[in-house]
């Protein structure tokens, strides 16, 4: 049972400008060292009681996949500890706060640990990482400063009904009961898979809209997100929705490496590491192949399926039926034949209002090793879209003409991750010829010949770059 502080009073749905000032104030290196300090010194109370009569027969869903094979000493027992030591800060603790952002971003940083950090309590003193549950169902919150850019883009577009199908810990969408103005939503649905995150997400949101004044309705629906935004209660709403997405990222396989990395290791379990490796992959692309059976879109994907793209896709689909969207994703998308089918229907349909390109070295993701982009699309019309690298030049955005994207990448409909002065010399060269499509530097298979890219003239010598370097320019 989660209690609340009843005696707070709402700060006033009117401070967005003050919580605007909280969420640039907020110290997440900090908020991770407090959530950490919590969970051990509950692990440590619960472990000196008899903490099994309040743990309760059943295990968060997401941890039974891994139940057999985590390297926790207690096993099966130390999944239910874990969930307990979690409720128990949430409950005296995080609830009992009086800031709506701390409440939020504490809330969802204790939550995130549940899935990667994990008390035993054979050793509630020393907690055993792991991260498999974490990567396999992407359960890692997105930071205040990214929640802030997506609701602000998102306040532009009218809608009644905010829709987050991955909420996890509800980050997103407490952030726009914080940063939206009075009255903006009437409704706000969160979707999720496992029944205790969704139970959590619904009690941060809850807290939340008491200290802030939200007078709406608040519904976290324990389910999958893809189906939900495909059924026929959100499509027919789809014109006065805006959706706010950070989905699970990965393709949808399970390979060996997973079982031995130091970072995700497994014991050998009941029948084995490779028995293990096989029924996970087998009930992943059962979910792949349900997928494309199911959605006919889904069929032009090549290759493996990811997650994120899938999520995407599902969107852009809601997009053409009038919603509007903030995504956050890896920008693998943007080019190569994995992302192509995806690229081809938002550009082809001119959803993509802009991208703000975010760099891999900024670590906003610790456990995200690729850049990632957050992209806005609505169902407007326009000329054009945007792209800026962001946070360093959000002021200095600069427009790709749709009737030139074509052009820029011969037909494969490329976005460009470039902005500014960058981008401005990317459309400059995409007028001339790419080297792999001059004759005189391609042998007769099409390759570059590397002997031909020694050039010599009169007044210059150089020698060229060649490789796959040199083809994607």
């Amino acid at each position: 049972m989660i209690r609340k502080n009843k005696n707070s009073a709402p700060t006033g749905s009117s401070n967005s400008v003050n919580f605007k000032k909280n969420f640039r104030d907020i110290n997440m290196p900090d908020i991770e060292k407090r959530a950490l300090a919590l969970r051990k010194a509950a692990a440590e109370q619960l472990a000196s009681t008899n903490w099994q009569a309040n743990a309760g027969t059943s295990i968060s869903s997401h941890f039974i996949p891994y139940s057999e094979i985590l390297p926790l000493p207690s096993g099966r027992d130390a999944l239910a500890f874990n969930v307990l030591v979690t409720a128990s800060v949430l409950n005296d603790h995080v609830l009992m706060l009086d800031d709506p952002t701390v409440v939020a971003f504490l809330g969802s940083k204790v939550i995130e640990q549940t899935y990667y950090i994990f008390f035993d309590p054979a050793t509630p003193l020393k907690p055993i990482k792991n991260l498999s549950v974490a990567k396999h169902f992407g359960t890692f919150f997105t930071p205040p400063d990214i929640c802030s850019l997506m609701v602000e883009e998102l306040n532009k577009c009218s809608a009644e009904t905010l829709l987050d199908p991955c909420v996890g810990s509800g980050a997103l969408l407490c952030s726009a009961l914080m940063l939206s103005p009075p009255g903006r939503y009437k409704k706000v649905i969160g979707v999720e898979l496992d029944e205790t995150l969704a139970r959590w997400a619904t009690h941060l949101l809850q807290r939340v809209a008491e200290l802030t004044g939200y007078h709406g309705e608040i519904e976290v629906r324990i389910g999958d997100g893809i189906e939900t935004m495909m059924s026929e209660p959100i499509l027919g709403i789809s014109d006065c929705l805006n959706i706010i997405i950070n989905p699970p990222y990965g393709r949808l396989r399970i390979t060996s490496d997973r079982a031995t990395n130091s970072e995700t290791a497994w014991t050998s379990g009941k029948n084995g590491t490779q028995a293990s490796i096989t029924d996970l992959h087998k009930s992943i692309s059962s979910i792949a192949s349900r997928l494309k059976q199911q959605y006919h879109f889904f069929s032009n994907e090549k290759g493996i399926p990811e997650l994120s793209k899938l999520f995407y896709r599902v969107c852009a689909e809601l997009v053409l039926r009038g919603a509007s969207l903030a995504i956050i994703s890896p920008d693998s998308w943007m080019s190569g034949t994995d992302g192509s089918a995806l690229r081809k229907f938002i550009v082809e349909n001119k959803l993509l209002h802009g991208v703000y390109l975010i760099d891999e070295g900024q670590r906003k993701f610790a456990t995200v090793n690729q850049s990632t982009a957050i992209s806005i699309l609505t169902r407007q019309e326009r000329i054009s879209f945007f792209i800026a690298n962001w946070p360093s030049q959000i002021d200095d955005i600069h427009f790709i003409a749709y009737s030139h994207m074509a052009s820029h990448s011969k037909g494969s409909l490329v976005i460009p991750r470039a902005s500014s002065l960058n981008l401005d010399l990317f459309q400059k060269l995409s007028r001339y010829q790419r080297f792999g499509e001059v004759v005189w530097l391609t042998n007769a298979r099409g390759e570059l010949d590397q002997t031909a890219l020694f050039i010599n003239l009169d007044w210059y010598t150089f020698n060229a770059l060649f490789g796959t370097h040199l083809l994607r320019h």
